[in-house]
């Protein structure tokens, strides 16, 4: 009686037991959904999703062209298999590989290519059914990589009254040319690469602002920037305030006989004055600007219009692009004449050296108002020898000839003698 008390006790105890129960609950569980899946439902379909896709260029005709896959493409796709369902729902992505095929490539353009899909496990007693998508839209194309020169744009900037607001430039001075990578064909469009500012205001001094680099075709469109890979997608660029202001030409003379020293001898300039435009404190500072100097020894008759450059200021340059001026020399009433040179005068020679002179300067041509150069006497030249750092030795030095009884006249050419130091 007590025994059969303890059995009933031990049993019931045993079916409330949670660590027991829940356990063989699950198994039991299983051991049902198997015998289901196999008896009721032995064969099905099952779509496995992100099989990545592999692309292998290598040994084709991509590879052998240099082309390389433009834009994005899917590279996950989704496969269906058929088999025994407690197979195929043990499936995953990484028990299938999908192949893409390149052999219909055989230039550069746009391909519809097909998906092929395999094992790539151990896992068997299944067969795929099909790939989703089927083909895979591709372009290809060689990348090219090519340099630009950029071209800056400030929209909207505008100067102070009284000054101007000049072209705009690239102040990245690494950047006044970037270098931009893409398909070849895409390269092939791009016509202008611009870096434009949104600067919408008055400037009263040169500022610098960044400026977006936009690409543009032969018709000023813009250019998707997609397929590119660009050297920076900003830069800094500069909008210069300039002021500009009307000033005289001064005409500069070098080795001028002493009259021209302080009256300047007559010529007629091609432009009397200039329109500079630069920073506006420079161009306060200037009232004339300078020409590159006459040497009066290329003075003559025969010689009286040079072009001379002008002698502009750093940052200042002309509004109406002129470098040179034509300057012609007024000498309608002088003439020239040809004398040989005795008399030589050393100066600056070391008080312990001497020197040996030549015996003549032949067939210097004098310059000046005919009145004078008619009454000349060849006593009244004499050629100046600079000695100035010579020491012992033989060199050929330059003679300046000059006019003991006139200011007015001078020597056309140059010339030179060999003297000895000794």
């Amino acid at each position: 009686m007590n025994d059969n008390k303890i059995k009933r006790f031990s049993l019931n105890k045993l079916l409330y037991n949670k660590k027991i129960i829940l356990p063989f609950s699950i198994f039991l569980a299983i051991i049902v959904w198997l015998v289901i899946n196999i008896t009721q439902n032995p064969i099905r379909d099952q779509t496995i999703t992100d099989v990545p896709v592999t692309i292998s260029t290598q040994s084709t005709v991509v590879s052998e062209l240099g082309l390389d896959i433009i834009g994005t493409y899917t590279n996950k796709v989704s496969v269906l298999v058929n088999g025994p369902s407690y197979i195929v729902s043990s499936l995953s992505s990484k028990d299938l590989l999908v192949n893409l095929s390149l052999s219909d490539v055989t230039a550069a353009g746009t391909y519809d290519l097909s998906l092929t899909a395999s094992r790539n496990s151990n896992k068997s007693g299944y067969t795929i059914v099909s790939v989703t998508p089927e083909k895979i839209k591709l372009s290809f194309d060689a990348i090219d990589t090519k340099d630009f020169t950029v071209a800056a744009v400030a929209k909207g900037a505008a100067a102070t009254t009284g000054l101007v607001a000049e072209k705009p430039v690239v102040t990245d001075s690494e950047f006044t040319t970037i270098q931009i990578k893409g398909p070849r064909t895409d390269i092939q469009i791009i016509d202008t690469v611009q870096a434009i500012a949104e600067v919408n205001k008055t400037l009263s001094a040169t500022e610098s602002f960044d400026a977006k680099i936009v690409l543009l075709d032969k018709n000023g469109n813009q250019i998707d920037q997609t397929p590119f890979t660009i050297e920076t997608d900003i830069i800094k660029i500069s909008v210069p305030i300039l002021k500009k202001k009307e000033v005289s030409i001064k005409t500069v003379f070098q080795n001028a006989p002493d009259i021209y020293q302080t009256d300047q001898i007559n010529s007629t300039l091609s432009e009397e004055l200039i329109t500079i435009i630069g920073p506006p404190e420079t161009v306060d500072t200037i009232d004339s600007i300078s020409l590159e100097p006459i040497d009066f020894d290329s003075i003559s008759p025969d010689n009286k219009s040079f072009d001379v450059a002008l002698q502009l200021p750093t940052a200042v340059k002309s509004v109406d692009n002129i470098k040179t001026i034509t300057v012609i020399i007024n000498v309608d009433n002088m003439i020239t004449k040809q004398f040989n040179v005795f008399t030589f005068t050393p100066v600056n020679l070391a008080s312990d050296l001497t020197v040996s002179l030549p015996y003549s300067v032949k067939n210097v041509k004098i310059c000046g108002p005919k009145s004078i150069v008619s009454s000349i006497a060849t006593g009244d030249l004499y050629a100046e020898i600079d000695l100035s750092g010579k020491g012992a030795g033989e060199f050929t030095m330059p003679a300046k000839i000059k006019c003991k009884s006139s200011g007015e006249v001078w020597a056309v050419g140059q010339y030179d003698v060999i003297v000895t130091v000794k």
